[in-house]
């Protein structure tokens, strides 16, 4: 099933708690961040710390200075 969620407003360990949970129940997710070295570098760091995240891609994002960031489960094998 694809959707959205604006979940800016929440705190970001509370976005990526809510991300790393929608890539447990096997989605694909992406998620649109500012274009920050930094920022990008501790959402991937964030992520993968959760054993079933992988990170898939960074894309240019659809909004001048963001990026799209694909995370998914771990592939087996």
């Amino acid at each position: 099933m694809k959707g959205f969620a604006d979940i800016a407003d929440l705190d970001e360990d509370d976005r990526i708690k809510l991300m790393a949970d929608a890539v447990a129940l096997g989605n694909v997710i992406g998620c649109a961040i500012d274009d920050i070295p930094e920022k990008i570098e501790r959402y991937i760091e964030k992520m993968t710390e959760y054993p079933h995240v992988r990170h898939i891609v960074t894309d240019p994002g659809l909004v001048e200075n963001t990026v799209t960031i694909r995370f998914g489960p771990v592939l087996d094998g």
